[in-house]
């Protein structure tokens, strides 16, 4: 159940709603009283993510790539609380060949988060989209809007749109640091640490990510292993009606750090 089913990180989250976080150790599940609660037996993986990767279904998802052989699912989508298999690609993959992943809504024209794993595109409701797969580097909320910008090779890009900004040095860290909801971008160059904001103002007032749970542990697991992108409990995106899904949004009453 455990030996070669380790990926390059860890996920922490509540994903079967006891109130208590659970540890996504790799290609398995561990409660938060030590007992296995489910294992995929695909093996290791250099990434994964784990988020409300599909809205439409209850609870969270987890969207794997696998590097072990396998005539079928070697990228694949996982039900997070049950371990039960979503969908996965119908043909075999080669060792090491998927490498990377992205999992973010970066498409409007699609409900849900796309998923992205090597040379493979689909949407969280198990499509296969053809034409240009984007690079599987980060996704970042950088612009007004829910959809995820793409951060790769130094710029920050709408899929299939404009260059929003250029940001030089090595990524280090994407995190909700001052509060808008929107992520700032942490980069080294030249022996020095850089912090980029947007400088687009936000179009409405939402929780500062870091209060989510999940989003602060995936925030800090970033300083071990491969390099993530955090993701968040709840969907944050466009919803299936092609409009801004309203549920992170602040509610009377509370405080919010909007610019």
């Amino acid at each position: 159940m455990y030996q070669g089913q380790g990926q390059h990180s860890i996920k922490t989250a509540d994903i079967d709603g006891d109130g208590c976080d659970e540890i996504l150790a790799g290609s398995n599940a561990i409660d938060n009283d030590g007992r296995t609660m489910w294992g995929t037996g695909y093996g290791h993986g250099d990434r994964f993510y784990l988020g409300d990767i599909d809205p439409d279904r209850p609870g969270l998802e987890v969207w794997y790539i696998f590097e072990e052989p396998h005539p079928r699912n070697g990228a694949s989508l996982w039900d997070a609380r049950t371990g039960n298999l979503i969908f996965g690609i119908p043909e075999a993959n080669r060792d090491n060949e998927l490498g990377r992943a992205i999992a973010g809504d970066i498409d409007p024209n699609y409900p849900g988060m796309e998923c992205a794993g090597g040379r493979l595109f689909y949407t969280a409701g198990g499509q296969k989209l053809d034409g240009p797969v984007p690079p599987q580097d980060f996704l970042v909320w950088w612009d007004a809007d829910l959809l995820r910008e793409i951060c790769s090779r130094r710029s920050v890009y709408k899929w299939k749109g404009e260059t929003l900004s250029n940001i030089p040095g090595s990524v280090q860290q994407i995190a909700d640091i001052l509060g808008d909801w929107r992520e700032e971008i942490v980069t080294y160059t030249s022996g020095e640490l850089h912090i980029y904001s947007t400088v687009i103002r936000a179009a409405d007032r939402r929780v500062c990510l870091m209060q989510d749970p999940l989003y602060r542990n995936d925030v800090t697991h970033r300083s071990m292993g491969y390099p993530y992108y955090p993701m968040t409990s709840f969907y944050l995106g466009i919803d299936t009606n092609g409009s801004a899904d309203a549920r992170p949004v602040i509610k009377k009453g509370m405080k919010t750090y909007a610019k």
